[in-house]
């Protein structure tokens, strides 16, 4: 990495520089720290103040059957991980309907031990809304795809979930969707020390970046991003 590059990907000095102070020096030679290091850093500083976003790429329908179809909650949501509550401006509204998308893979049919998602039987907590309990998952004809799940959401909060979910709202009759572009970033080499191997252009990641473009229906409230959204 350079540290332009660094800087076209948006990381800040403040966190170089925090990175660099937590590193300290060492006489060793060919010392390698690890990618994570770097990362917990920027991740630090960018919850100070980085706004954020909730979108789903591979949506999944859920409808609340115990939630009126006219029924509108408006919920604050943060602006940022850190915000602090006494800031009005750190804060926004989102809307929570009856209607809502989750990640395709959040949802599994069995539940395991390690497992945070939703299945079958079992609750998660929608970010800054409400706990919801899957009550029923609606398959295709190939009893494979699942086309939707019907769950009841628990509006006094008194179910305490191990997994939280983004999510986002059905938009509003007669609102026309936006095309969303979504810049995923990996890791650029496959290997910890691609300087070690006799062609590294052949451990370069296919997948250090994916970009989504598409028609997005759905949009809402916050997802972890190191770069910007162009939305």
């Amino acid at each position: 990495m350079t540290l332009a590059g660094l800087h076209r990907r948006g990381v800040t000095p403040t966190a170089i520089n925090a990175f660099v102070r937590g590193v300290g020096i060492t006489r060793s030679d060919n010392s390698i720290i690890n990618l994570d290091r770097l990362e917990y850093h920027i991740r630090e500083e960018l919850n100070k103040a980085a706004p954020r976003t909730m979108v789903v790429l591979h949506p999944l329908k859920v409808v609340i059957t115990n939630l009126g179809a006219d029924s509108i909650i408006n919920l604050d949501a943060k602006r940022w991980p850190d915000a602090q509550t006494d800031d009005a401006s750190a804060f926004y509204k989102v809307p929570f309907s009856n209607i809502i998308y989750i990640e395709n893979s959040d949802l599994r049919m069995k539940d395991s031990k390690h497992y945070y998602g939703l299945a079958p039987g079992t609750s998660v907590l929608l970010r800054y809304a409400f706990p919801i309990k899957c009550t029923e998952a609606i398959l295709a004809d190939d009893m494979e795809t699942i086309l939707e799940i019907q769950a009841e959401y628990d509006p006094v909060k008194k179910t305490k979930p191990k997994g939280v979910l983004h999510w986002v709202v059905a938009p509003s009759p007669g609102v026309d969707p936006l095309m969303v572009e979504v810049r995923l970033f990996n890791k650029l080499f496959l290997s910890e020390n691609p300087a070690e191997l006799d062609d590294w252009l052949a451990d370069l990641n296919p997948q250090s970046k994916v970009v989504h473009m598409r028609i997005c229906h759905v949009l809402a409230a916050e997802c972890c991003s190191w770069g910007p959204i162009s939305v």
